[in-house]
């Protein structure tokens, strides 16, 4: 066993992109409320909490993992057995504990927002629901929305004048990007169809109504907007191959959130 690989199981890229999608959170309610640096505090009590959560996740898909047609997932420690189970527990529960406790300190209302995520999170892993796709689904998409979410708790422990539809539009854009990815695991190209036509208007709904409503944020969100789909271009052609490029789509996933987070910011 190597220190990488212990390292490894946290899944770190996953935990940068997780800490951006509550970055773009932060950055939309900094609009309207002042910016805490509490928000820091945060980001490292999800990343420990997260850390514990994608430790349960491939402990449970170790398995499949072990046999699935792509090499980086039969290439996690786990599933190559470099890390053995008992130990990853261990850590797993450590992590957990400690990202969960240190949440508290932040504020109430982002301790439950963040004990939600993971409570969810373990439910979708733990009773399989990955597998059923329309409940799975559903569920990723609360998961990545209250990401986004946890950005605002992080730095106001009140939503009053909270800027809560747009956050709520970037989590589900997000939500759509990852549904679109797992597009395979639809029963038939009608139900894939429903289900994203469905979550396309409610998004383009949401962003309508938050360029009406919220003055501040008009030119950032135009901004974000452009240059997410400039950069979707680079995206889309590396997700062709997938199973071979899976670390350049998240060095994509990572650039376009800091682009999406830099335009709010400045515009």
């Amino acid at each position: 066993m190597k220190i990488l690989d212990l390292i490894r199981i946290a899944r770190i890229r996953h935990l940068i992109i997780g800490i951006l999608q509550m970055s773009v959170g932060a950055v939309i309610a900094s609009k309207y409320m002042p910016f805490n640096a509490s928000f820091f505090l945060g980001a490292l009590s999800f990343a420990i909490t997260y850390a514990g959560v994608y430790i349960f996740n491939d402990i449970n898909d170790a398995t499949n993992d072990k046999n699935h047609e792509i090499k980086w997932k039969q290439n996690r420690p786990l599933a190559r057995g470099t890390v053995p189970t008992s130990l990853a527990r261990k850590i797993m529960i450590a992590y957990l504990i400690i990202g969960l406790s240190i949440s508290i300190f932040v504020n109430n209302l982002f301790a439950i927002t963040l004990g939600t995520i993971t409570a969810i999170n373990l439910m979708y892993t733990g009773f399989n629901l990955k597998n059923k796709i329309i409940t799975g689904m559903n569920l990723l998409l609360i998961i990545h929305t209250l990401k986004t979410f946890l950005g605002l708790t992080a730095i106001s422990s009140s939503l009053n004048n909270a800027p809560i539809i747009p956050i709520i539009a970037y989590g589900l854009s997000y939500s759509f990007a990852v549904s679109v990815y797992k597009r395979k695991k639809f029963k038939n190209k009608r139900q894939l169809k429903v289900y994203l036509t469905t979550v396309g208007l409610t998004i383009i709904s949401l962003f309508v109504i938050s360029l009406v409503i919220y003055e501040q944020l008009r030119l950032g969100m135009f901004m974000s907007g452009v240059m997410a789909a400039l950069c979707m271009i680079p995206l889309l052609k590396v997700n062709k191959n997938l199973k071979d490029e899976f670390q350049k789509t998240l060095l994509i996933n990572t650039i376009l959130y800091s682009i999406i987070i830099a335009c709010l910011a400045f515009f």
